[in-house]
């Protein structure tokens, strides 16, 4: 019903919207050779265009069999690579643009892993596993090992107590005290 109110309207009066991102991309280790992709998505009036950008300079996928610009606005790599040569790895961003203006995403760091950990910590080459769930896993990881240390620690001071408290004993025993 908006688009038959904006027909009515004339032209001189319709109200152009600055871009405004709607979902931002996030960072991701993505195991090498394996596909992934940086989400991007903006709404505006009239319907912003969207520009990836890698380390400051723009993404061109014209001609690159590797990466695809989606029609809704998310960067898709069919293989990631890190090569000397050639590599993936880098700080993103997107840009939504109009006749209004334009709004910046945040910064999403894309990590090429040559071998990534499973929640297991198992080492594993080509995992599917996400960066939220490796950060997830090492925050597990960290606490537990917290937990264990406490423990030990309260074991050692408990054996340390009771092998003081027995060496007492037999010292009073020994001086025929009680």
């Amino acid at each position: 019903m908006a688009n038959e109110d904006e027909k009515k309207i004339p032209i001189h009066q319709i109200q152009y919207r600055v871009p405004r991102i709607t979902e931002q991309p996030i960072d991701t280790v993505v195991p090498r050779h394996d596909p992934t992709t940086l989400n991007c998505k903006a709404d505006g009036f009239p319907e912003p265009s969207i520009e990836w950008y890698k380390d400051g300079e723009l993404v061109t996928v014209a001609g690159d069999s590797r990466r695809v610009l989606l029609p809704t606005g998310s960067l898709f790599f069919l293989s990631v690579t890190h090569s000397r040569k050639d590599s993936d790895q880098g700080t993103y961003w997107c840009l939504a643009r109009n006749q209004a203006g334009f709004a910046r995403s945040r910064n999403a760091t894309l990590d090429v892993a040559e071998y990534v950990y499973d929640a297991f910590g198992t080492k594993r080459k080509r995992s599917r596993i996400t960066y939220t769930q490796f950060r997830r896993q090492k925050f597990i990881d960290e606490k537990t090992r917290r937990k264990q240390k406490i423990i030990k620690e309260k074991l050692h001071y408990e054996r340390e107590f009771l092998r003081i408290n027995s060496s007492l004993e037999s010292n009073d025993d020994r001086w025929g005290e009680k």
